[in-house]
C-alpha cells in the first residue's frame, strides 16, 4: 500500500498512476484525486494554508478563522462564508445599500418580526400586503407586493442592460485595446484560475516545440497574469502549474505576460469558444479566426 502522495504518480509520464488509485480509493475519492492537475517539474513538499488565496499564512487570516468558527450561528441558520461578504462589500453599489444588505442578512432590521420578539403582545401586519409576518424574510421574499417590485426591477435593469450593450457593441474601452507585439509570435489564452493557468502553461509549452524566441503572453484573468509576471512568493492551487510555466519560460530568449481584457482579444475568446466543440488536440486554426483578428488589429 502507498504510504506516500508520490507513490501514486507515474514519474516517467507525470500523471497519476490510475491502477494504483483505482485499488486504494473509493470511486468518489478516486475521481477527485484523478482531477487534480499535477506539476510536469519535479518539486518538494509544501504546507499549505488553504484559508489564504495565495496558500501563505497571515496571522490576519487564522484570527477571522478562529472568530468565525467561535461564532453560533446566525438566527436565521445560514452561515456566509468570508468571500461572500467580501464580493457584497466590494460590490459597485452604495454603502448605503451594502450596510442595509448586511443588516438584512443579520437579521437585524426592525422588521415586524423583530419587532415581535420585543413586543409579544402586539400582533405586526405588513403594511404593504397587510397578511401576519412570520419570518424575517418575509418583507424581502414572501410579500405579494414586495416580490411584484423585485420582479419590475429585474425587468427593468435587463432591458436596460440589453440596450445598453447594443449601444456600445461598437465601442472599444480604453483599458481594453489590443496592441500588437513588435514582430515576433504572440500567444493569447482565455477563461476560471485553473483553466487558465493550464492553459498558459500548454500556450508556452507549444510555443517551445515551435521554437519561438521571443514570446509575449496575454490572458484576460488579470490575477494570473500577476502571478506569472512577480516574484512573490505563492503557494495557492495554481502555484504548481504556473511554476512550470516560468520553468518553461526560462529558455525563451525573451517572454513577458500581459493583461488584456477579453473585450480587447476577442480572437482569444473566439479561439475558446471554437475549443468547446474540439475533442483532442488541434493544430489547424478555425474559419473566421483570420477576420477576428483583423478586428483587434483595427482597434
Amino acid at each position: 500500500m502507498a504510504s506516500q502522495v508520490s507513490e501514486l504518480i507515474d514519474e516517467d509520464l507525470r500523471a497519476w498512476n490510475e491502477g494504483m488509485v483505482n485499488n486504494l480509493f473509493w470511486p468518489e475519492d478516486r475521481d477527485l484525486i484523478l482531477q487534480i492537475p499535477l506539476s510536469l517539474v519535479w518539486s518538494t513538499d509544501l504546507l499549505v494554508w488553504h484559508y489564504s488565496s495565495n496558500g501563505m499564512f497571515p496571522v490576519r487570516s487564522a484570527y477571522h478563522l478562529a472568530l468565525a468558527l467561535s461564532r453560533p450561528a446566525s438566527s436565521s441558520g445560514v452561515r456566509w462564508s468570508r468571500q461572500t461578504w467580501s464580493k457584497i462589500w466590494q460590490a459597485h453599489m452604495p454603502n448605503k445599500a451594502k450596510v442595509f444588505i448586511w443588516r438584512a442578512i443579520r437579521n437585524i432590521l426592525p422588521t415586524a418580526s423583530n419587532l415581535h420578539k420585543r413586543l409579544p403582545h402586539e400582533v405586526f401586519c405588513c403594511p404593504l400586503c397587510e397578511e401576519v409576518t412570520k419570518t424575517p424574510l418575509h418583507t424581502f421574499l414572501r410579500c405579494s407586493f414586495a416580490r411584484q417590485v423585485i420582479e419590475f426591477a429585474v425587468n427593468y435593469l435587463t432591458a436596460f442592460q440589453s440596450q445598453k450593450g447594443r449601444n456600445e457593441r461598437n465601442l472599444m474601452q480604453p483599458q481594453s485595446l489590443w496592441f500588437g507585439p513588435p514582430t515576433d509570435w504572440r500567444l493569447s489564452l482565455g477563461s476560471a484560475d485553473m483553466a487558465e493557468a493550464l492553459a498558459a502553461r500548454e500556450a508556452i509549452r507549444l510555443a517551445l516545440r515551435y521554437r519561438w524566441p521571443r514570446v509575449i503572453l496575454e490572458g484576460d484573468n488579470n490575477m494570473l497574469m500577476n502571478k506569472l509576471s512577480s516574484n512573490q512568493t505563492d503557494l495557492s492551487v495554481t502555484s504548481p502549474i504556473i511554476a512550470d510555466a516560468l520553468h518553461f519560460s526560462s529558455f525563451f530568449t525573451s517572454v513577458s505576460f500581459s493583461f488584456v481584457g477579453r473585450v480587447g482579444n476577442s480572437a482569444a475568446d473566439f479561439l475558446a469558444g471554437s475549443a468547446l466543440n474540439q475533442e483532442g488536440d488541434a493544430s489547424l486554426l478555425p474559419s473566421g479566426l483570420e477576420c477576428v483578428h483583423h478586428e483587434d488589429i483595427a482597434y
